[in-house]
């Protein structure tokens, strides 16, 4: 299977999406830096949470080596919940994953957490 020409296809696809994208989102870069890519806006792209972990599956695939990396980082989520594999559900756990530490990280409060699981609040210095 050609997973260079689909990572190619998949990205051309989600370029032209961008713009009517909301909500939580990460910066993909299309040429990976390990490969030889740069931060140029040129060589980013908003993704999903989901479709962040499947271009670097396609990347991984396509390329190997240190392109597994970044993979098994994202996934960890889902391992340390003992879901094996690299298929839908541990990509679906991994993006949730993502998106609450996102969520905690911004102060975006969930109804029912208590005060005590939001963290300390920081002064005006820090």
């Amino acid at each position: 299977m050609d997973y260079a020409r689909i990572y190619a296809e998949f990205i051309a696809d989600r370029r032209a999406k961008e713009a009517g994208l909301d909500g939580y989102t990460e910066r993909h870069h299309i040429v990976p830096r390990a490969l030889g890519g740069d931060d140029a806006a040129a060589n980013l792209v908003r993704l999903t949470a989901e479709d962040h972990i499947f271009a670097h599956l396609l990347l991984a695939k396509a390329y190997g080596g240190a392109m597994w990396f970044p993979l098994t980082i994202m996934l960890r989520p889902a391992r340390q919940l003992g879901i094996k594999g690299r298929g839908r559900r541990a990509i679906r756990i991994a993006a949730i994953a993502k998106r609450g530490q996102s969520r905690r990280q911004t102060g975006i409060k969930r109804p029912g957490v208590s005060a005590a699981l939001s963290g300390v609040a920081k002064s005006a210095d820090h």
